[in-house]
């Protein structure tokens, strides 16, 4: 990252002014000016920089009002892209980023750190704080920072300065002579300087003597209510000559000043909009044949991937997954980011592949990662829609679901007084694991069982289950209270509920390393041969429990309450 400011003691031991006293020291200040004035602001001083303890509106002689990151010095004129508040009164500060940068790049401030949303929230500018929390540093990503540098004409002109400093009895080969470089772009100046001190850390200590006048009013009246002094009145004074009681001792301090020009990017994507060819390849067909996602929108066709792209998608922060149909839907790494995609028959994603030209790099990149070579025709339901614009009459399992968990509420609360389901504040984000894609793997297959299990089991009212059928073993849980209830009620409560006691005992297998036979019987329950079907295990268990959660509404809506 590259400094904007910087006020930052970076390592200080021992006591200023005595024996063994060490301190490094690094200041940076910086000016967005344009670049034709790039020669000027290389002739910029550090010294400019100083007497500004707060950045505020300003008004010139003639009255013209600056804002306060207008920066003007002889024939430099820009703005300043960090500024300092200083509040009196609690004699702090606080260090801010203009707010054209933060509104140019979309930045939005997260602690103390600002990230780009756009970006999958990725840190732009960051705060450094020193150990007592006081904000020392302020830095921004060179990538983003020459973005806004381009779409301005622009360049950054920085001026950083750094200080050694060590107090002790003697030093031996030391330089103390002075350096001086320049070129096109940058240039710098450094200093050696040693010198015999009086041991301490006050002024007189530094000087070694000083002359003191001391003067006071001879006609000072105690006795007087409200007392008035008329100037010059009576004084007196006197001079003496104070030296430093202390040891002499030998201080030294190395200094290096240095200005540099940071030329603008040679586009901008993220605040101009510039077009910018992208370098990331997609396999076309089952040759293996590669092109660059600029050439994507020719004539149509379609890209395979793993269907591993989803969860990688929705596990960005805005990231979204909704269906059309049972085997179309859309899916992106955030609302404005999404495409039409299509599950084809052996479990690979397919997307129109101008689609994927059509996206920002940073999403490209993670389709690019999951891209694979073509298996399978294409998905028979994206056809429908996006080429013969006859969309499929069917509903995803994932729909299905949820639709029929909110009616099973419905049908408890108008049967039993409540719902089934008890409220849970988590429901909302662990609902946006239970989809097909979640179980592409084994270990993601059990996962998907243990976030049913959360969502749905562990959700289910013990308490109202109690109140529907008394039992003689309390420590009954809730599957099996349910399945007696349904079996009261003249169902097959065993059968109806063994895809769900699969589920249940399947919950922990990506944690723990249950027995081969529990697995397999497990595995049993929920009818699912994850070695036979793969990538479409995650639809074929929605679907199974689906059936199950048909069976318990018909049942709930005709069962016979009076033989509980």
């Amino acid at each position: 990252m590259d400094s904007m400011y910087a006020d930052e003691t970076i390592t200080e031991s021992g006591s200023a002014g005595y024996v063994g006293f060490r301190q490094e020291y690094f200041g940076a200040r910086s000016v967005i000016v344009p670049r034709d004035q790039k020669a000027s602001a290389l002739d910029l001083d550090w010294m400019d920089f100083f007497g500004r303890l707060s950045d505020k509106p300003w008004l010139e002689g003639d009255n013209t009002l600056h804002g306060a990151s207008a920066f003007e010095q002889e024939d430099v004129k820009g703005s300043l892209p960090a500024l300092i508040q200083y509040i009196d009164v609690e004699r702090s500060h606080d260090l801010r980023v203009n707010d054209d940068i933060l509104l140019a790049l979309g930045l939005k401030r997260v602690e103390d750190a600002w990230v780009r949303p756009e970006d999958d929230y990725v840190e732009v500018v960051r705060l450094i704080r020193d150990h007592d929390s006081q904000p020392v540093r302020l830095e921004i990503k060179a990538e983003f920072l020459k973005d806004y540098l381009c779409a301005f004409n622009s360049g950054l002109i920085l001026l950083t300065y750094r200080s050694r400093k060590a107090v002790g009895e003697r030093f031996d080969e030391l330089r103390t002579h002075s350096d001086k470089a320049t070129a096109p772009s940058s240039s710098y100046e450094w200093k050696g300087s040693s010198r015999e001190v009086f041991e301490g850390n006050s002024v007189l200590d530094i000087l070694g003597q000083a002359v003191v006048s001391h003067a006071w009013r001879t006609d000072t009246d105690y006795e007087e209510d409200i007392p008035v002094y008329e100037l010059p009145g009576a004084t007196a004074s006197e001079t003496f000559e104070v030296k430093s009681p202390n040891r002499r001792v030998n201080q030294v301090i190395g200094e290096l000043w240095k200005n540099e020009w940071i030329e603008p990017g040679g586009t901008s994507p993220r605040v101009r909009g510039d077009k910018v060819s992208s370098q990331l390849e997609f396999i076309v067909d089952n040759e293996g044949r590669r092109e660059t996602s600029d050439t994507l929108d020719g004539p149509s066709r379609w890209l395979w991937f793993h269907p591993d792209v989803i969860n990688a998608l929705l596990s960005k922060p805005n990231g979204v997954l909704s269906w059309y149909s049972e085997d179309t839907g859309n899916v992106g790494g955030a609302w404005n980011r999404s495409v039409h995609f299509g599950v084809n028959t052996v479990g690979l994603i397919n997307v129109f592949a101008k689609d994927i030209g059509l996206l920002r790099e940073i999403d490209k990149k993670t389709w690019s990662h999951y891209n694979v070579s073509p298996e399978g025709k294409v998905s028979v339901e994206l056809l429908m829609s996006q080429m013969e614009t006859n969309p499929a009459a069917t509903e995803a399992a994932e729909t299905v679901f949820f639709r029929l968990l909110e009616q099973i509420q419905e049908v408890s609360r108008a049967k039993f007084g409540r719902e089934l389901l008890k409220h849970h504040s988590a429901s909302k984000e662990i609902s946006k694991k239970i989809h097909r894609f979640e179980a592409s793997s084994l270990e993601g297959f059990y996962s998907l069982c243990k976030e049913i299990t959360r969502f749905l089991i562990e959700r289910i009212d013990i308490d109202l289950l109690k109140e529907l059928k008394t039992e003689t073993d309390p420590k009954l849980g809730s599957l099996k209270r349910l399945e007696r209830i349904l079996t009261a009620m003249g169902y097959d409560g065993r059968n109806m509920l063994s895809v769900l006691v699969g589920v249940y005992e399947l919950r922990v297998a990506d944690a723990h390393l249950p027995s081969t036979s529990g697995i397999k019987d497990a595995m049993a329950l929920v009818g699912v041969d994850y070695d036979d079907l793969k990538l479409n295990a995650g639809r074929r268990l929605l679907q199974d429990i689906n059936t199950t959660l048909i069976q318990i509404k018909e049942a709930f809506e005709n069962g016979d309450l009076r033989r509980l």
